[in-house]
């Protein structure tokens, strides 16, 4: 019976490319950013450290079913000097809950983002494990797992931020033909830890 549930995975490969492809554009117009913005904002906010974050996500499954969900991970950001441009090595963990199946992935990567005032815009690429349970037959499948996104971050306060969140990952599972291309919106708070590293007016 595993393998009528196996033949039910849409065929998601297009898909998947069009949002790597659309979080590289995410990137580019992020790295395009206009410089010449009020060099205030650099003297009250963080540049340099790490930040670790966490939340909820509605997740569709791309297996005829939307989960809740949950998220957390971490980055490390350090500025290019002269630019409006964060770097960020990145690392999250997603995982749902659901009566037929569950999905949880570990992927880390890169993120740029920008600075708008208190909002902090930003795309990823991404590349890890993915992991789906078929929680009635007690058996499960994995898979590399890659993908992207795009998100903002509001600042709340100089440590604070309320994080809105959309990823979309491409998985290849045991048999060639089988894909998935999970999909999740995600609310969440980021918190900057502290840390002496600043960019100085």
């Amino acid at each position: 019976m595993l393998a009528n549930f196996a033949t039910s995975i849409h065929q998601g490969t297009t898909r998947a490319r069009v949002a790597s492809v659309l979080a590289s554009i995410a990137i580019v117009t992020v790295l395009a950013a206009p410089v010449a913005q009020g060099q205030a904002t650099y003297t009250a906010d963080r540049t340099n450290g790490f930040s670790v974050f966490g939340g909820f996500s509605k997740l569709n499954t791309d297996y005829g079913q939307t989960d809740n969900g949950y998220f957390f991970g971490g980055d490390f950001t350090h500025s290019i000097r002269y630019r409006r441009i964060l770097p960020s090595l990145e690392a999250r963990y997603t995982g749902s809950t659901g009566p037929v199946i569950t999905e949880s992935s570990f992927m880390g990567g890169l993120k740029i983002e920008t600075k708008i005032h208190k909002f902090h815009p930003y795309g990823d690429l991404l590349i890890g494990y993915g992991k789906i349970n078929y929680v009635q037959f007690k058996q499960s499948d994995n898979s590399i797992a890659y993908g992207g996104g795009i998100g903002v971050d509001y600042n709340l306060t100089t440590s604070f931020a309320l994080k809105v969140d959309a990823q979309e990952e491409f998985w290849k599972l045991g048999q060639a033909t089988n894909a998935l291309t999970p999909q999740m919106v995600s609310v969440g708070i980021l918190y900057r830890l502290p840390t002496s590293f600043r960019r100085q007016k």
